[in-house]
C-alpha cells in the first residue's frame, strides 16, 4: 500500500479526471460519480485520508444515508432513500473505491465485504395512453407566438415516444442524422452513452412532423436539429428542463424525459410478436448489457401476457 500524504478529495479528482480523458464518460456520468461521492464526503467529514475508509465508516455511511431527514422542496421532509438508491451510491462509490485499492491506496475495497442491497422494483417507469394523451394535448394547448416552437414540440414528443432515445441523445441531435430516404435515425457514438453509433427506423408519424418542422425551421443555421426558441442554436438543458415544468403544470403529468424511454420499451414488446424482440429492443436502445433492456420492462402489467398464455398449447409441447 502506497505511503501517500495525498487525501481523498485529491485523489478523487484524479479518478474524475482519468475516467473523463481516457474513458472519454459523458459529462452526466461524471457529475453523478460526483454528486455521490461528494455526499459521501460531506456526511462523512470524519474521512480524510484513504486509510480512513474502512467497512465500519462505509456502514456508519449507509446508516446516515437511510435514517437522515431533509426537505425536499419548499416545505415537504423525508427521511431516507430508495433500495435502488442505496444500490446506486454503492455502485458509484464501489468503482472509486476499486481504484484506490488497484493504484495501492487502500488496501482493500470495504464494499466487497458488504452484500448488495436485493431491490424490488414495483413503480411503474412507464406512462400510460391517458398520460401519453393528456402531454401531447398540453403542447398542442400551450400558446405559442413562434410557430417554429410548436411544430419543434409536437416533433420532440413523436421522437421521444417512437424512437426511445435518451435525452442527451435528444439534445445532441444534428439534422444530418436523419436519412428521410431510408426512413432511418442514426444516432451517433459521440452522443451515446454507449459510445456506440445505432440506426434506429423512423415511424410515418414521426417522418411527417419531422418534414413539417424541417420547413419550418429552414432559415436556421444551427446543425442541432431542436432549435432554441430564443436564438438559433441548440435547445439547452435548461431549456429542455424549463419546457418539462411547463408540460408538467399543463398536463397534470408528472413525468421526466426518461419515463418516454420506458414507454418505448414497453410498446415495442407489446406490439412485437417475435421470439428474439428482446434482442431487437436492446439494439434500438443502444444497451450493451441485455440485463439492463430487462431492467426497462419491469413494469410491463401481467395483463399484456394474458394473449401469449391463450396461445399455449398442448400440441406445441416440446
Amino acid at each position: 500500500m502506497k505511503n501517500t500524504e495525498r487525501n481523498l478529495k485529491e485523489l478523487f479528482e484524479e479518478f474524475i479526471n482519468i475516467q473523463k480523458f481516457t474513458k472519454c464518460l459523458r459529462p452526466e456520468t461524471l457529475r453523478g460519480y460526483r454528486q455521490i461521492v461528494d455526499t459521501f464526503m460531506r456526511m462523512m467529514p470524519e474521512v480524510i485520508m484513504p486509510s480512513d475508509i474502512t467497512t465500519s465508516t462505509i456502514v456508519d455511511f449507509y446508516r446516515k444515508l437511510q435514517t437522515r431527514t431533509r426537505i425536499i422542496g419548499k416545505d415537504t421532509e423525508k427521511t431516507g432513500v430508495r433500495q435502488s438508491t442505496i444500490l446506486t451510491y454503492r455502485q458509484k462509490t464501489r468503482l472509486f473505491f476499486e481504484w484506490l485499492k488497484n493504484n495501492g491506496y487502500i488496501a482493500i475495497n470495504p464494499l466487497n465485504k458488504i452484500p448488495f442491497p436485493k431491490v424490488v422494483y414495483e413503480d411503474i417507469r412507464y406512462l400510460t395512453k391517458d398520460e401519453v394523451n393528456r402531454i401531447f394535448t398540453a403542447i398542442l394547448l400551450n400558446p405559442q407566438k413562434n410557430p417554429l416552437v410548436q411544430k419543434r414540440d409536437i416533433l420532440m414528443f413523436y421522437i421521444l415516444l417512437y424512437c426511445g432515445i435518451r435525452k442527451s441523445e435528444l439534445q445532441g441531435l444534428e439534422i444530418r442524422d436523419f436519412d428521410l430516404n431510408a426512413k432511418m435515425l442514426t444516432v451517433r457514438g459521440e452522443i451515446s452513452k454507449s459510445k456506440i453509433s445505432r440506426r434506429i427506423p423512423l415511424h410515418p408519424t414521426t417522418i411527417f412532423h419531422l418534414k413539417d418542422y424541417l420547413k419550418e425551421r429552414s432559415r436556421c443555421k444551427t446543425p442541432f436539429l431542436l432549435v432554441s426558441g430564443n436564438a438559433d442554436r441548440g435547445l439547452s438543458s435548461h431549456g429542455l428542463k424549463h419546457w418539462v415544468k411547463r408540460m408538467i403544470k399543463i398536463s397534470g403529468v408528472k413525468f421526466h424525459l426518461h419515463r418516454f424511454r420506458h414507454t418505448f420499451a414497453t410498446n415495442f414488446l407489446n406490439s412485437t410478436h417475435t421470439n428474439n424482440n428482446i434482442i431487437k429492443l436492446k439494439e434500438l436502445l443502444g444497451h450493451k448489457d441485455i440485463k439492463m433492456t430487462l431492467v426497462y420492462l419491469r413494469g410491463l402489467p401481467a395483463t399484456q401476457m394474458s394473449s401469449d398464455i391463450e396461445n399455449l398449447s398442448i400440441d406445441n409441447l416440446i
